[in-house]
């Protein structure tokens, strides 16, 4: 059974003491897991590059996509591009091999002024994105009371300032927003996916309502490996460790776990699936 996970290359084999080159297999040898799934889970999924020392060249990004990987390409919030960099990206973003364009967005867990220059670069990176790869957005609150308020204001920063197109297909990375979040992005951007990480493990009553409340064709699982340790004695996730986050969405949805992996690997086959190419 193949699923679509989400992971950051140059982070992880950092992690690892790996070649930024190292392959998949060559992660799930490093970090084993001796979880009896009653079942064999192969995996696949999608190569994240968000920060510019680790940008791929277009011989890497051949490479990853001959393995049956996808690939993304953006800047996390965090990181303010140079001019040189978002140069760069533009180019990026024309290699066909390329996907999509992420992760952006914002993160206010920062102080106030690098949030403004967050919200600016947004708006510029939209301007790189061609119409028919998909966005992939980070949106992080400063503490879970500012929840609502950090997807309204990128919600109102795209369809406002960026001036979005409402068919675009978007994945909201990490999501840990309320049922409200779902309802006001699915209304204004129907192709709205919620990808669910390793934070479900500790989703609260009202997280775990929105989760019940995302369609089942918009849900996504990833691992954002290395981030999320998913396994106990283990400092960091990998894509391998999906099944544990799948279990506590089986869980709160009240479905098997080979369900949730084999809806969300459709729906992860069909989102990142290459079109006018």
């Amino acid at each position: 059974m193949a699923i679509h996970r989400y992971a950051h290359p140059g982070k992880e084999s950092d992690c690892l003491w790996l070649d930024r080159k190292s392959t998949l297999p060559e992660v799930q040898r490093k970090l084993p897991d001796s979880t009896d799934l009653g079942f064999h889970l192969q995996v696949s999924g999608v190569v994240v590059f968000c920060d510019p020392p680790t940008y791929p060249t277009q011989n890497d990004v051949i490479r990853l996509d001959r393995e049956g990987l996808k690939i993304v390409v953006g800047a996390h919030p965090k990181n303010i591009l140079a001019p040189a960099d978002r140069e760069k990206l533009q180019s990026i973003m024309q290699w066909p091999e390329v996907v999509g364009l992420g992760e952006i967005g914002l993160d206010y867990t920062m102080n106030d002024d690098h949030c403004y220059e967050q919200r600016l670069q947004m708006v510029q990176l939209l301007k790189l994105l061609p119409p028919h790869k998909v966005l992939v957005l980070h949106i992080r609150p400063r503490n879970p009371k500012q929840t609502k308020y950090a997807y309204n204001s990128g919600l109102e920063l795209l369809h406002y300032h960026a001036g979005l197109a409402s068919h675009q297909l978007i994945q909201l990375h990490c999501f840990s927003g309320c049922s409200v979040s779902v309802r006001s992005w699915l209304q204004a951007y129907p192709n709205t996916h919620f990808s669910i990480s390793g934070s479900v493990l500790s989703f609260d009553a009202e997280r775990k309502k929105a989760l019940r409340d995302i369609p089942r064709d918009r849900l996504l699982l990833e691992t954002d490996a290395p981030y999320f340790p998913l396994l106990e004695g283990c400092a960091q996730s990998a894509p391998h460790h999906i099944h544990v986050t799948a279990a506590k969405v089986a869980a709160i949805l009240g479905l098997e776990v080979r369900e949730v992996l084999a809806l969300t690997e459709v729906n992860g086959r069909r989102f990142f699936e290459r079109q006018g190419q």
